[in-house]
């Protein structure tokens, strides 16, 4: 072999291993990348309550229903089957001021950070099982909320994800539907409790009076 043809051999040689490398490492790229999401579902405009798929945000207040026009506590939730183990991507609240802003109109919402959340164990443009957990008040966790009379709701779906290059946002959510009572309809219902509690107790007074009078 002259010393063109050794020369010309190594080049090819060197090439080939290049390629090689380069493939190996696309491989582990794609067989260790995790999809990803937005936190948004600006791409829906279903308008239906009862939407399966594309949803919005949802208030029935006293006098209908309209689409969210406030700031709400939100957790996003993901998972890779359903019933599975759920890990919590992020949460936004209004005790910590996270939440600010996080209302657009029209029954949409949008993570005013605009960050990109990895989903764990699902591949890119995989689907990821999701639960979309949103209440109110200045309380920590959807949980928080209904332990103390609070009000909030919980949805689950699946969802496509996207890559680092292509985020893909809410898109297979559902409607989203909360109760949210007017401040003179939950005034009204408070002072109802207390007046209920403080007859239920004269009530018990007067019983109490009763059986000590005929005792004696």
């Amino acid at each position: 072999m002259n010393r063109d043809a050794a020369v010309s051999a190594n080049k090819m040689k060197t090439l080939i291993n290049l390629v090689a490398a380069v493939s190996i490492l696309a491989c582990a790229s794609s067989m260790h990348g995790q999809g990803t999401i937005s936190f948004d579902n600006l791409a829906n405009n279903n308008p239906s309550m009862s939407a399966s798929s594309g949803g919005l945000v949802f208030l029935q207040v006293a006098d209908g229903v309209r689409p969210l026009n406030q700031d709400l506590n939100f957790e996003l939730l993901a998972g890779v089957k359903p019933l599975g183990v759920m890990t919590s991507l992020d949460k936004w609240l209004l005790s910590d001021s996270s939440a600010k802003g996080i209302s657009v109109g029209g029954g949409h919402f949008a993570d005013p950070s605009r960050s990109v959340f990895v989903v764990p164990g699902v591949p890119p443009y995989g689907n990821a099982w999701l639960e979309l957990d949103v209440w109110v008040g200045m309380y920590n966790s959807l949980n928080a909320a209904l332990v103390n009379g609070g009000l909030g709701v919980s949805v689950y779906f699946w969802n496509p994800t996207g890559a680092s290059g292509q985020v893909a946002d809410l898109t297979g959510m559902p409607a989203v539907v909360l109760a949210i009572p007017e401040p003179s309809m939950l005034s009204f219902v408070v002072t109802g409790a207390i007046a209920f509690l403080l007859l239920r107790r004269r009530s018990w007074r007067q019983n109490e009076e009763g059986r000590e009078r005929a005792s004696s």
